[in-house]
């Protein structure tokens, strides 16, 4: 695991757009904790063919991260992010726990991305994908997580938009059977970009039916729904 007061647990950088080409393929990281880094894992580069293939992040823990847990602005294929414990941010602005972003001069791609069984507490926007510049292609799926105590850090100071999935791309996201900390439809439809996120079904209550297993493992008795949420199909 990352040693406390590390500026980042993992990073992969290419620093120019004239360096080397290479990208990270088949890759598990698993079983670490990064505590008190100011970010967890970057994966970052100038160039667009560095990317990453098939990557699987699971049973990781990022805590008191002073900015993003995961940052990745390169193009990937296959991400997988499951079973891992996020939070709480120790930071004081609005700082997601993982964003997907590029500058808006590059075009960052995303094909086959999940996020499932995860836990979240105590952080500010959660999960940031994309802007202009960046597509996903596939149906993104972010399922079966917990979201609780959005908007908040480490003190318990509001610090953020408390938004769970924040989706700028145009691609629509399979958000299923996932915990916002509440089953109320209105408040779930305000914790996601509700035009581009298909948010139901939700999950009834926040238990987690597995609860010495890494992450967030959900209750499925109850679930809601809501005419209003698009669909995605997935």
């Amino acid at each position: 695991g990352a040693r406390a007061g590390m500026r980042r647990g993992i990073l992969f950088k290419n620093p120019s757009a004239s360096g080397p080409s290479g990208h990270l393929q088949d890759l598990l990281v698993s079983g670490n904790t990064f505590v008190d880094v100011h970010e967890g894992i970057m994966l970052d580069g100038a160039k667009r063919d560095n990317g990453v293939q098939d990557l699987v992040l699971r049973e990781n823990t990022f805590e008191r991260h002073s900015s993003n847990a995961l940052i990745f602005t390169r193009d990937f294929t296959n991400l997988l992010i499951e079973q891992n414990d996020f939070g709480p941010y120790a930071g004081t602005d609005d700082r997601p726990a993982f964003v997907d972003k590029i500058s808006s001069s590059q075009i960052n791609v995303g094909n086959g991305l999940t996020i499932q069984n995860n836990s979240f507490d105590r952080e500010t926007t959660v999960i940031s994908l994309g802007n202009s510049g960046c597509t996903l292609s596939g149906i993104p799926v972010v399922a079966n997580n917990s979201f609780t105590h959005r908007g908040m850090n480490l003190d318990g100071t509001v610090t953020g938009s408390g938004i769970a999935i924040k989706n700028q791309t145009a691609t629509l996201i399979d958000a299923s059977a996932n915990w916002y900390g509440t089953s109320d439809a209105a408040n779930v439809a305000a914790a996601v970009t509700s035009s581009v996120v298909d948010y139901t079904p939700w999950l009834d209550v926040g238990t987690d039916d597995q609860p010495t297993t890494p992450g967030f493992q959900g209750r499925f008795v109850t679930l809601h729904v809501a005419g209003a949420s698009p669909q995605s199909g997935g």
